[in-house]
């Protein structure tokens, strides 16, 4: 296979040792692109000495912080790795750091990607500087996004110029959920944090156990921090919800085979950039309940189909739940319909967009030659041997 281009990928977390979704798509997203042939340069800015266990051995890695002594600052070190590599792309992983590389003008004829692994406008409100000061420096770039309603949360100057939207991918399981068994037990799956509704949750929990005491609910995945897990515990024992409220942490079992013991998935997030969790919810074949204002989560469940969206209020959300505890026909085709619709995220049919995009990206203009329109007349022409 013929050397491809270099493409330098670039974030400031501790990737050796930080956890998380966004570190995941980061290892997935390098490798992919190592495999397909591309020289990759994975650089974070770290005093963490540790190169990534998960990085394909073919990738450069680079600790920018540790790698030019005396010089720790980040616009400073990026840029000079960017003068030795010459990359001929660049992929930022998150804005803040697209802006604090402060790219020197020499090297705005490298084209450049800004990702985006939540709603754009939830980073802009959190940094409220962020928009107005990224501006100065924002060329040359395409921004990728989750969903194509996230397009018009982007700031205009980042409208103005090209935008590709491109989820994150799902796996489908070999395991799903088993319809001729009913186990009475409801799951969220994702982190548990104060953006994911889990109050809210409780309370409707309240409601659904005056009707159906024999249901119960598991809770997966980290709590941060740990004093909101504290206030939930006593939001639990408040409601006399012990024993079916449950933190389950992160589950040492498979996602597959952790997830076809549940009967449906309740997931009350507030927002979402893509709701990993909830699709891999629907990739078990679980009908799920959300929120009809949370973004992601109302473009990924479709009310009546593949689950149901309510309003975000714990009696809405009961109810919800509720009508699929009393209508198992209903979670079963919901649930079906769920894990056939989330095939369109699968890994290849993702892998193969960010290729697409690589590809138009690099070698925009080039255009592959056209046989002459006269070889076209003639081959027409010609009669075919006997």
């Amino acid at each position: 296979m013929a050397q491809k281009e270099t493409i330098l990928v670039a974030t400031q977390h501790n990737i050796a040792t930080t956890t998380g979704g966004a570190i995941t798509i980061f290892r997935v997203f390098c490798n992919m692109l190592s495999r397909h042939g591309y020289q990759v340069i994975a650089t974070c800015h770290s005093p963490n000495p540790s190169r990534p266990v998960w990085l394909d051995p073919d990738i450069r890695f680079v600790n920018t912080q540790l790698c030019y002594p005396g010089e720790d600052r980040y616009r400073v070190t990026l840029n000079r790795l960017i003068e030795e590599s010459q990359p001929s792309l660049i992929v930022f992983f998150f804005a803040e750091y697209y802006l604090e590389a402060h790219l020197l003008r020499k090297y705005k004829h490298i084209p450049r990607i800004l990702m985006f692994h939540s709603r754009p406008d939830f980073y802009f409100a959190w940094m409220p500087s962020l928009k107005r000061r990224l501006r100065k420096y924002y060329l040359n770039t395409t921004a990728q996004v989750l969903m194509e309603s996230f397009i018009d949360l982007l700031p205009w100057y980042m409208k103005r110029g090209p935008v590709a939207v491109i989820p994150n991918g799902v796996y489908t399981f070999d395991e799903c959920a088993d319809y001729s068994a009913e186990h009475k037990k409801m799951v969220f799956f994702s982190r548990v944090d104060r953006c994911k509704g889990i109050e809210i949750l409780i309370d409707a929990m309240a409601i659904v156990h005056q009707k159906y005491p024999d249901w119960s609910i598991d809770l997966y995945g980290d709590t941060e921090p740990e004093a909101y897990r504290l206030l939930l515990e006593k939001r639990i024992a408040q409601k006399q919800l012990e024993g079916y409220v449950r933190f389950m942490g992160v589950s040492k079992k498979s996602v597959g085979e952790t997830l076809s013991q549940y009967d449906l998935c309740l997931f009350p997030s507030r927002f979402e950039g893509f709701g990993l969790g909830l699709a891999e919810c629907m990739a078990a074949g679980l009908p799920c309940v959300g929120f009809n204002n949370s973004s992601a989560v109302n473009e990924m469940l479709i009310h009546g189909v593949s689950g149901l969206l309510c309003d975000d209020t714990p009696e809405a959300l009961a109810q919800s739940a509720i009508y699929l505890i009393e209508h198992p026909e209903e979670r079963k085709r919901m649930g079906l319909n769920a894990r056939e619709w989330v095939k369109q995220y699968n890994p290849t049919v993702v892998e193969m967009k960010w290729l697409m995009l690589i590809d138009h990206i690099l070698h925009k203009g080039e255009k592959n030659p056209l046989l002459p329109v006269e070889e076209l007349i003639r081959l027409t022409n010609t009669p075919l041997p006997e």
